[in-house]
């Protein structure tokens, strides 16, 4: 599944919502090069997503995302990655 139609599955279904993900992507000098960001702050634009952080908007094109995580479940690997424990 490709994650524009992943997003497109919570942004618009009655049952789901974007605010119930998680999304962990590659984000260099963070602890382990990882950042969550909740879904509850991110906006969905053909091939990337931006969210608001600290009265900035930062945009994250989609290969950066490592994981999407639904509650405890995850829904989305990045073919190649492999989570830093």
């Amino acid at each position: 599944m490709q994650l524009k139609d992943l997003f497109s599955q919570y942004r618009f279904s009655d049952k789901r919502s974007l605010s119930d993900l998680k999304i962990i992507i590659r984000h260099r000098g963070a602890p382990k090069d990882q950042k969550v960001i909740p879904g509850s702050k991110i906006e969905i634009h053909r091939g990337y997503f931006t969210f608001e952080e600290a009265s900035e908007e930062t945009t994250i094109p989609f290969h950066r995302i490592l994981l999407i995580k639904d509650g405890r479940k995850i829904i989305y690997r990045k073919a190649s990655a492999s989570p830093k424990s």
